[in-house]
């Protein structure tokens, strides 16, 4: 028996961020059924004052979390929703 695969897979994206405590390329992700976008890096923990503005790709965005990956301890993971202006 043959089984077929189905629908659309999002593996994410790359862009350029400029967050404040970090500026550079990132991975990107858009939560399902949401605005919010997880934002993957390699760096170091900063302590930002949260929520914090910043950009993704030129557009304003706002920080809402930040914490360092359980599975690659030198990953930092953010968690932005798009601002409108």
């Amino acid at each position: 028996m043959t089984e077929q695969i189905t629908g659309t897979v999002d593996n994410g994206g790359r862009a350029t961020a400029d967050l404040g405590f970090y500026k550079g390329p990132v991975g990107t992700r858009t939560r399902t059924g949401s605005d919010l976008i997880e934002v993957a890096y390699r760096g170091e923990i900063a302590m930002p004052r949260l929520p914090a503005k910043g950009t993704l790709d030129g557009d304003a965005v706002e920080v809402l979390s930040l914490k360092r990956s359980e599975i690659d301890r030198q990953l930092m993971l953010a968690t932005v929703r798009p601002v409108s202006t």
